[in-house]
Order: C-alpha cells, then sequence, then structure tokens
C-alpha cells in the first residue's frame, strides 16, 4: 500500500499511532522511502491495520479530511513524491514554512517545490508566492484592453491621440504580464523588456494630466516625482531609491502589490547634461541634477534590488533573520516606469523642420494637381496619378514619425544614450490647436467652464455661453502660449469679478457671449 501522512492533533503535534519517523544513516532499510534522492529518511510502519472502525488508511485519511482535522491526502498535497519536506517542516520549528496551530489549520505548510503549484494558507511568510494577497487584487482583476483604456482616457483628456495609444498598450501589456507571473511563476524568471515609456511634449500639451489621469482610472499603486527633487550622492537632495520606497508607501507597505506598481518621473528634460555631446536641446543646467541622476536612476528602470531599510533580526540569527531581511527588500524588476519632458527647444527644433518638409510636400502636391489639370495624353494623367500617390505616402510617413522622437536627437539634448535605452518606448505630444482648446472646454469632464459652473451653483445661480465666446476664449488662451493651463488663466480672468458680484445681486441667471469675453467690466455693467 502507500503511506499516508500522520494527521496532527490541537497541538499542532502529529499524531504518532499510525506510523513513527526514524532518522537512519548508511542504506536503505526495508520500509517505505518517502524522499526518493536522499537514503537518511526512512519511515517504517508500526501497525500495518487502521483504527477501527476504519478498514483502510484510505478510509482514515478520507474521515479525517472530512471532518477538518487535519491537511488534506498526502497524494493531493504532493504529487512528486518528495514527502521529506512535509517532515521537516513540523520538526524544524524555525523553518520559513512552518505552519502553526494558530493559523486554524494545524498543519504544516507546503514544502517548498510545490509551494507556487498550490498556495499556502493565509499569512504565508513568503509573500513572493503568495498571490492571494489582497493588495494584488487590481493585478488579478485587471481586464481592460487599450480601446477601453482609451475610451476612459477620453473622457478628461482631449487630442493627443497617439500618446494615449502608446500608454493604453504599455500598460495592458504590463498588468497582463503581471496575471500571468502570479498565475505562472517561471513566467517571473524569464528575461522580458518592460515597456518604460518616455511622453516628449511641449509645455501644457497635456502631458502631467494624460498621466495622472491614468493613475486615477487604475488601481493599481502609483507615485509620481520630479526630476528636479533629485540630486547625485552627497549632495542636498532626495536620493533616487526613495522613489520605489514611495511606491511601496502608496502601496499601504504591500510589496508584492508595490512590485507590479507604476512610477512616473517628470521634468525628465531638467536631467539633460550640458556638454560638447550636447546641443542644447534639452532643458538641464549641467549641475549634480543632471548626468549622475541619470546613472542612479538606470539599475531602478531596469531591474534593481532596493532595501527599504533595516529589518529587526530574532536573537542569534538563524533563517528568520534572514528572511526578515529578506522581505524588507523590493526588486523593480515588474515595475513600469513613465517619463516625460517638455523639451521646449528640441521642439522649437522639429517645428522648424516640419515646417520645411509641409513645404516640399506642398510642392509635390501642387505639381500632381498642375500635372492631372494639363492636356490629356502622353502619360501625363498617369505622371499625375503616380506624383500624388507617392506626395500622399510621404506624407503618411512624416505624419507617423512625427509621434515619435529618434533616439538621436534625445542624445543631442543631453539625455545619456543608457537612459533612453530604458526608455523604449517613446512617444511626442503635439501642440494643441484651436479646435482642441474649445473641445476641453465642451468635452472634457475636467473642462475649467465645469468647475466655474458648479462654483456659481454653490451660490445658486446658472449661466449659459454660446460657442462664439467659447471659440474665443479658445483663442485668448492658445495666445498666452502656456498650452491648456491658459484655459483656467483666461477663464478665471473673466469669472473672477462676476463671482463677486452677481451672489450678492439676487439674480439666478446670466448669458455670457463673445463681448463679455473680450470686455468683462464691461459685461458686468
Amino acid at each position: 500500500g502507500s503511506l499516508l501522512p500522520p494527521f496532527p492533533l490541537a497541538s499542532g503535534r502529529p499524531a504518532m499511532r499510525a506510523c513513527r519517523v526514524r532518522m537512519a544513516r548508511g542504506p536503505r532499510r526495508p520500509g517505505f522511502s518517502l524522499l526518493s534522492n536522499s537514503p537518511r529518511h526512512v519511515f517504517s510502519t508500526i501497525s500495518s491495520q487502521p483504527p477501527p472502525p476504519h478498514r483502510s488508511w484510505m478510509e482514515f485519511a478520507q474521515q479525517k479530511g472530512e471532518d477538518g482535522m487535519g491537511p488534506p491526502r498526502l497524494r493531493d498535497l504532493d504529487p512528486t513524491g518528495y514527502f521529506g519536506g512535509y517532515y521537516e517542516s513540523i520538526r524544524d520549528s524555525h523553518s520559513r514554512r512552518t505552519h502553526s496551530s494558530s493559523s486554524g489549520r494545524g498543519g504544516g505548510t507546503a514544502p517548498a517545490q510545490w509551494q507556487d503549484e498550490a498556495p499556502g494558507p493565509p499569512g504565508s511568510a513568503d509573500d513572493s508566492t503568495q498571490t492571494s494577497s489582497e493588495g494584488l487584487a487590481f493585478v488579478r482583476n485587471f481586464n481592460l484592453r487599450p480601446r477601453d483604456l482609451v475610451a476612459m482616457l477620453d473622457e478628461y483628456v482631449i487630442g493627443q491621440e497617439a500618446a494615449k495609444r502608446v500608454l493604453a498598450v504599455a500598460v495592458c501589456d504590463h498588468f497582463n504580464h503581471a496575471r500571468r507571473c502570479l498565475v505562472d511563476p517561471d513566467a517571473a524568471a524569464l528575461e522580458r523588456s518592460k515597456p518604460n515609456v518616455l511622453i516628449v511634449g511641449p509645455t501644457g500639451s497635456g502631458k502631467t494630466f494624460l498621466v495622472r489621469t491614468l493613475a486615477r482610472v487604475l488601481s493599481a499603486p502609483f507615485v509620481k516625482a520630479d526630476a528636479t527633487k533629485f540630486s547625485a550622492t552627497g549632495f542636498v537632495g532626495r536620493d533616487t531609491e526613495e522613489l520605489i520606497k514611495d511606491l511601496v508607501a502608496a502601496a499601504d507597505g504591500d510589496i508584492s502589490a508595490a512590485r507590479h506598481g507604476i512610477v512616473y518621473l517628470d521634468e525628465v528634460d531638467k536631467l539633460c547634461a550640458s556638454g560638447p555631446g550636447a546641443l542644447g536641446l534639452g532643458g538641464g543646467s549641467g549641475s549634480v541634477n543632471t548626468k549622475d541622476v541619470q546613472t542612479s536612476l538606470l539599475k531602478l528602470m531596469e531591474d534593481a534590488d532596493v532595501s527599504l531599510g533595516a529589518a529587526a533580526a530574532p536573537a542569534g540569527g538563524g533563517r528568520d533573520g534572514k528572511d526578515a531581511r529578506e522581505s524588507n527588500r523590493i526588486s523593480t524588476r515588474h515595475t513600469l516606469w513613465i517619463c516625460s519632458g517638455a523639451f521646449n527647444d528640441l521642439h522649437r527644433h522639429l517645428h522648424a523642420e516640419e515646417r520645411a518638409e509641409d513645404a516640399h510636400l506642398a510642392e509635390l502636391e501642387a505639381a500632381a494637381e498642375a500635372l492631372r489639370d494639363g492636356p490629356e495624353g502622353d502619360g501625363e494623367q498617369g505622371a499625375a496619378d503616380a506624383s500624388a500617390a507617392e506626395a500622399a505616402q510621404l506624407r503618411r510617413r512624416a505624419a507617423r514619425a512625427r509621434g515619435s522622437v529618434s533616439p538621436d536627437l534625445l542624445v543631442a539634448t543631453g539625455l545619456e544614450p543608457e537612459f533612453i535605452g530604458r526608455l523604449p518606448v517613446r512617444v511626442r505630444c503635439g501642440l494643441l490647436q484651436e479646435d482642441d482648446y474649445v473641445n476641453i472646454l465642451l468635452k472634457s469632464k475636467a473642462s475649467a467652464l465645469n468647475q466655474v459652473a458648479e462654483d456659481f451653483r454653490g451660490y445658486g445661480i446658472e449661466f449659459s455661453i454660446s460657442e462664439s465666446a467659447v471659440r474665443e476664449i479658445a483663442r485668448l488662451a492658445m495666445a498666452q502660449g502656456t498650452g491648456a493651463r491658459g484655459l483656467v488663466t483666461t477663464v478665471e480672468g473673466i469669472f473672477r469679478d462676476l463671482k463677486y458680484e452677481l451672489p450678492s445681486a439676487g439674480i439666478e441667471h446670466f448669458f455670457v457671449d463673445e463681448d463679455m469675453v473680450r470686455d468683462p467690466d464691461r459685461g458686468l455693467e
């Protein structure tokens, strides 16, 4: 027959009525060898019959399992036959896999070789394999598709379609991989290039607002920091590893959840170094907040083991002390990084090149149109069609290229090639146009007009606004050159005096037209 494990008593110790464990050296003795690769653990039966009224040891095991008085049958616990680890975990009180009777089950935990296949009971010491943690619910429950995520972002962020698509794909890939790691621990050990993202865009193009909205939509641990707050080791300023500690704090101290979180580093253009290799297209000053900070971020963005502080070890050391130290460290192997920067000088350089490219494409399209309008025959019509197709293809190729930034231009800004290599996904946010400003005011849930409307509702006042007035606000905000932030400044300037006077005037509704936008004082009169 087969030997079944002894079931524990209420004290948590194994009952030895049915069998006993005898440790012996030397060759194997007759009996049941439960550890096939070692001659040291030999288990022999004392009684060949189970206690009455059970007719077989299998019946005895099944009855005990149904009564909840012990662990499941050993054949269900350990299909590989390595039973020795089970008994070792009971015998060794200092083993990290020991499960005390206070856990409510009274038996030892599973051996290490099948711990990942059968999740341990709640409260297991090894948090790296405890996929049932409540903090990892955002990973297990993640079922968004890129289109779903973009639809959520569209409610707040207007325009920047390329950036939204890139972020949606990167985030979905990140959390799908995290879920695979929980289901299959072998997937976590495979080499994988993380889809870290770099967003390049001028001031006010919506970079920060886009990532902040993404963090609001997701329930994952998220931390944001400005690159200007960090400095090289030995100088006044924050250390880059504090980013990871902040991520653990955002996960409420759950290290297993923080491993799969998101770190957002803004103002990375301020890290651009000045020197002979840089063309002055970045925004850095060449101080200690430049090259050395980039270097300190390299390992963190790829795979670093960060200490969260000194862990208290028990007296006498031992394995528990080692486990305490290991549990106080976090790996950034599966942490997603999103970086962004304005790179205003770079954008001016790119816009100059794009204007020249647009002029060339316009000449090609005009030449194709001239051929089409010319006399038919002698292949003129075919040449016109070919020229028009070539111009259309070049324009599509140019539009696609303008959605990203080449690595050589980023190196020219003063970023280190190694730093750029850690950000393989790069996307560019374009300048907002007048229609974008209008749509932000009318369609975004975070619109400045919506905020003003809520402010007036606090006084019991409603207002209406004409479409021409909205477009005039968009033109005034666009003229400020600060991007979407100019909308808040413009709207606040128009409605400030109205907020002061109208709550005391006893009116319940007013109308805003284009003339009031241009001259709020006259409109108030």
